[in-house]
């Protein structure tokens, strides 16, 4: 499988598993927790694939285009969010299970912070729609195969 392939598998994983872990957060705990988990690791591997370009960005901010810095200030922006609700998450199961008091209100900051993480995460997939859009619309090959009779 090439590399693009496998980006494309990683973004869609990242998709699902928000999404769900967005769906049960009012209710099964269990599937949010594990939903969350797949979620960072889906992440982690997404970070890593794109390290490069993270990379180039950082050497060469006031080089690049003012596109590319806007792309690259919501990427910083949405990693931040998303760290930070992923720790408070942790910490928010550490006050569920062990009734810490000084800990309740991490639970209203994974909240806060996973909304504010969403909203840069439509901001983020709105800033690569052109490429979305050319990948949706690329045509299949189809290999037309003689049939034997």
């Amino acid at each position: 499988m090439n590399k693009k392939a496998i980006k494309i598998i990683v973004d869609c994983a990242m998709l699902v598993t928000i999404i769900v872990t967005l769906f049960t957060m009012r209710g099964n705990m269990i599937v949010h927790t594990v939903f969350g988990g797949l979620f960072v690791l889906f992440m982690a591997i997404h970070i890593w694939q794109t390290r490069k370009w993270m990379l180039g960005i950082c050497k060469k901010f006031k080089k690049v285009k003012p596109k590319m810095r806007r792309h690259f200030i919501v990427n910083v922006a949405l990693k931040t969010m998303w760290v930070i609700c992923i720790i408070t998450g942790v910490l928010a199961g550490v006050h569920t299970l062990t009734g810490i008091e000084w800990l309740f209100f991490v639970r209203r900051l994974h909240g806060v912070t996973g909304v504010i993480a969403c909203v840069l995460t439509i901001a983020h997939v709105v800033q690569h729609r052109q490429r979305l859009m050319s990948l949706l619309k690329r045509k299949k090959r189809v290999s037309v195969e003689p049939t034997v009779v």
